[in-house]
């Protein structure tokens, strides 16, 4: 019986530590907004470089309709720079948001986002417009 007990308590005791784990990193944000840090993340070279990189990469998919209007796309910079989560928030269709995911996907590690003096990842949108 005392084996038991003795059982129990120790899953018990593991189970509420576990606990505290769990409540210690649903404190930690996965992610912050360009509005709540202090330095926004930067492609290297900044803005105008980004929009080059992407207007160099990018192949209008082929449609028998022109293709025109706006793809907004939502990813994360991570701490170390690199790009992940790669989503398209709005598509015009016609594989453009596919083709827009594979471009952001090529991007080179951008300067980190930071708060309070420390890198943290961000969630950046940007718009690409297609004529």
């Amino acid at each position: 019986m005392k084996n038991y007990l003795f059982l129990f308590l120790c899953l018990l005791t593991q189970n509420l530590f576990s606990q505290e784990n769990v409540d210690k990193k649903a404190l930690k944000k996965e992610y912050f907004t360009t509005a709540e840090i202090d330095v926004k993340p930067e492609f290297p070279g900044g803005g105008e470089k980004m929009y080059s990189f992407i207007a160099k990469n990018y192949k209008i998919p082929e449609s028998k309709e022109k293709i025109i209007g706006k793809i907004y796309i939502v990813f994360i910079v991570e701490t170390d720079g690199s790009i992940l989560d790669v989503k398209i928030t709005k598509d015009i269709g016609h594989g453009t948001g596919e083709e827009a995911i594979r471009v952001i996907k090529m991007f080179p590690k951008w300067k980190p986002g930071e708060k309070n003096g420390e890198k943290v990842r961000v969630q950046y949108q940007i718009p690409i417009s297609i004529n």
